[in-house]
């Protein structure tokens, strides 16, 4: 469905997470601060949005190397890796 849902602690369905953004084939999520990371896997990018409200923030990483990404980590120094 394009979309990337939330969940409460005991696994309720809380509904989408994610609101208008270019999302294509969700493949991988991780929450890093105030951030949620999405890879779009068909979409060739790394999305942002906003923890608290699921608001779309930015295009966090894209280029035509990204070609299908999925696992998504930061490293100790800051750096985004990602499974391609």
């Amino acid at each position: 469905s394009n979309a990337v849902l939330r969940y409460d602690g005991s696994g309720q369905p809380l509904g989408r997470f994610d609101e208008a953004s270019p999302l294509f084939t969700p493949n991988g999520v991780l929450v890093r601060g105030e951030h949620v990371y999405v890879s779009s896997r068909d979409g060739h990018q790394i999305l942002r949005y906003f923890l608290a409200d699921g608001a779309f923030d930015r295009v966090f990483a894209q280029g035509p190397e990204m070609a299908g990404p999925s696992g998504i980590v930061f490293g100790p120094d800051g750096d985004l890796f990602v499974a391609n």
